[in-house]
């Protein structure tokens, strides 16, 4: 079990942290822009794209990218790795080749995740433009883009922070039916395929390792509000 397990934890690891990373580069600029241009046109057209992402199931996006790639451009783009790399062993050139595939899962994965947190960052980066502290700091004379990054951005993206182990959890969990579409082969591909096998042990385990993995993310989570937030305060 731990040979089977073994071999796919790296590539579902890889998976989940490219998902992350990809939601929290596009969805917390995207939400503070769509905040300080509230009620423009583009602040209207990115909610339309968060309600649309909202609204189209992943392994859906998965399957009309997977038919335009194969029907406009007559290629193959599911699987992690390339037809001469899948069997090899583990080099730099096949590390290389991860990366280069990776792309397609995070995208499909975090299309839900970067709707939830451009919403949410909106959300609050409205509510702390509009404080007291910053419209004394603006009066202060301080340069705009400094006086975003300073004040309400660092409080804006608090919720954002906060639910950094949600967010692994909601990715896992669309994981297995993304796996199968995509071809991917991973933790979800396996999870799905142990609970049709009734394989407790492996499900049992793949399990276990999400919730250890749950956890640690949450304390990241706190660590990263400890150092965001002045207001939150180490110790007694």
């Amino acid at each position: 079990m731990a040979k089977v397990i073994g071999d796919k934890v790296w590539l579902t690891a890889g998976i989940l942290f490219s998902t992350l990373l990809l939601t929290y580069i596009v969805s917390i600029p995207i939400g503070i822009f769509a905040a300080v241009r509230r009620g423009s046109a583009v602040d209207y057209g990115l909610t339309v794209f968060s309600y649309l992402g909202l609204a189209l199931p992943n392994f859906l996006l998965a399957l009309v990218m997977l038919y335009f790639a194969n029907r406009w451009f007559g290629a193959d783009i599911g699987g992690l790795f390339s037809d001469q790399y899948r069997d090899a062993s583990w080099s730099v050139g096949k590390v290389w080749d991860l990366i280069k595939h990776l792309w397609l899962p995070a995208v499909v994965l975090a299309w839900s995740a970067v709707a939830i947190q451009i919403q949410t960052v909106r959300a609050t980066m409205s509510d702390e433009l509009n404080k007291l502290s910053v419209t004394a700091a603006r009066a202060r004379g301080v340069p705009e883009l400094r006086l975003l990054i300073k004040y309400p951005t660092r409080l804006a993206i608090n919720p954002v922070v906060s639910t950094i182990g949600f967010d692994v959890n909601r990715i896992f969990s669309e994981l297995p039916i993304v796996a199968v579409v995509l071809g991917l082969t991973e933790l979800g591909e396996l999870l799905l395929r142990a609970y049709l096998d009734l394989d407790m042990n492996v499900a049992g385990a793949i399990l276990l390792m999400l919730t250890f993995t749950i956890v640690f993310m949450n304390f990241v989570s706190d660590l990263l509000l400890a150092w965001l937030d002045p207001r939150i305060k180490l110790g007694a």
